[in-house]
């Protein structure tokens, strides 16, 4: 049996999923780069399309964002806080690199 899950307890062992609506994945995508110094990701479309697949699969909305720069990320980042802000009153964000 998995741990309780214990509201407002600042380290439940497990996130709460029994919401109704999960929330927002944002992906990014970078399979080139402007940079001639970086090799092409060769892959990565496959992995982004799998991530999404996952995020899906537990309810959430998903959104992929190929190839950005750095102020389109910024922008993509900002939007999206307060949007979530706005729409859900919420103070939660997750955000995670991988490469």
């Amino acid at each position: 049996m998995p741990p309780k899950l214990v509201p407002g307890r600042k380290y439940n062992a497990h996130y709460k999923m029994d919401h109704p609506r999960r929330g927002t994945a944002i992906i990014f995508n970078h399979e080139y780069f402007y940079n001639p110094e970086l090799s092409i990701r060769n892959g990565t479309n496959r992995d982004a399309q799998k991530l999404k697949a996952a995020f899906l699969s537990l309810g959430f909305e998903v959104t992929i964002h190929k190839d950005p720069i750095f102020s389109d990320i910024e922008y993509i980042i900002e939007k999206s806080i307060l949007r979530l802000k706005v729409k859900f009153n919420s103070k939660d964000f997750y955000f995670q690199i991988s490469t």
